[in-house]
């Protein structure tokens, strides 16, 4: 069992709304949901209209399990986007995905595999998770943010 958090948009009457799961920092480093750029991405989004699903990785906080090398981590984010697809009042075919750090080198692997994702967003996605061009491949829109001082 994953522990996650749901936002709704702020215009509660909005049904079926569109939804961007958030992924985030590596765990082995204290990266979990509540990390400060995560839950900023997650106030955005509803500000904007738009849903969003923070969750923690298996053996953070209340997740079970125990972190497993980024293998079972991309299972945690195949999981939660099928948890987002049965809920009532998101759109299922309304499916973004947002990663910052090891998160967004998830959510650009998940982009690149997971038919169900419409939209990336990868903020300082580690230099490993751009190459091999992962994150070019299919022709939803993407976003990569990349400070030069980081």
């Amino acid at each position: 069992m994953l522990e996650g958090a749901l936002t709704m948009s702020s215009d509660q009457d909005k049904a079926d709304q569109a939804v961007v799961v958030i992924c985030h920092p590596h765990p082995l480093f204290g990266g979990d949901m509540d990390s400060l750029v995560v839950q900023r991405i997650s106030s955005e989004l509803a500000s904007r209209g738009i849903a969003s699903l923070r969750f923690n990785y298996r053996g953070v906080a209340n997740s079970e399990g125990k972190y497993d090398d980024g293998i079972g981590e991309m299972q945690d984010l195949s999981a939660a986007i099928t948890h987002v697809c049965k809920s009532s009042g998101l759109d299922g075919d309304r499916i973004g995905v947002a990663g910052y750090s090891f998160g967004a080198s998830l959510a650009i692997e998940a982009a690149a595999t997971d038919k169900r994702i419409k939209v990336l967003a990868a903020i300082s996605p580690p230099w490993a998770g751009l190459s091999g061009g992962k994150w070019d491949r299919g022709t939803i829109p993407k976003l990569i943010v990349c400070g030069d001082s980081d």
